[in-house]
């Protein structure tokens, strides 16, 4: 488990919910040894991710929490987030997707950019009733609604 501002300190510390876990502490992704791991979970801020990407082993199975490769069209990136994609190469690799409707490509893929909450609660119902010709596919409209977490925050 990495961190940045928190490296060093114990997960309990950061995270006092997970006392009971029994969890190793937080280290700087420098000092990270990817040799023995088979997948990573990037839980970092839109932006990050593609630098810590690159650098990782290209054989390690990635799924990406943030937004920086849900975007397949890089110009769509630099529009909606105001900033030049860093890992062009790699976003040609990614499987946008949710395992319960894109499970044999996402097996197949290394890296994988998860969708965040919204197109999560929206795709779990539609998908099915679309596919099955129960609902029309025009004039959907989704009105969410976010609390504090949605903001990347924790209560």
């Amino acid at each position: 488990m990495t961190a940045d501002r928190k490296a060093g300190q114990s997960m309990d510390s950061v995270f006092p919910h997970l006392t009971a876990q029994k969890l190793p502490r937080l280290i700087s992704i420098k000092d990270a040894d990817f040799s023995t791991v088979d997948a990573v979970f990037c839980c970092l801020p839109h932006g990050t991710t593609q630098e810590i990407i690159k650098r990782l082993p290209t054989s390690l199975k990635i799924v990406d929490l943030s937004a920086d490769f849900r975007l397949r069209d890089i110009s769509e990136y630099e529009e909606w987030y105001g900033q030049p994609h860093k890992a062009v190469e790699l976003q040609k690799e990614v499987v946008y997707g949710l395992t319960e409707l894109l499970r044999d490509d996402i097996k197949k893929a290394l890296l994988v950019a998860n969708p965040g909450c919204y197109p999560t609660s929206v795709q779990l119902p539609l998908v099915p009733l679309l596919k099955a010709n129960l609902i029309k596919h025009d004039n959907i409209i989704i009105d969410a609604k976010s609390g504090v977490s949605g903001a990347g925050h924790w209560c």
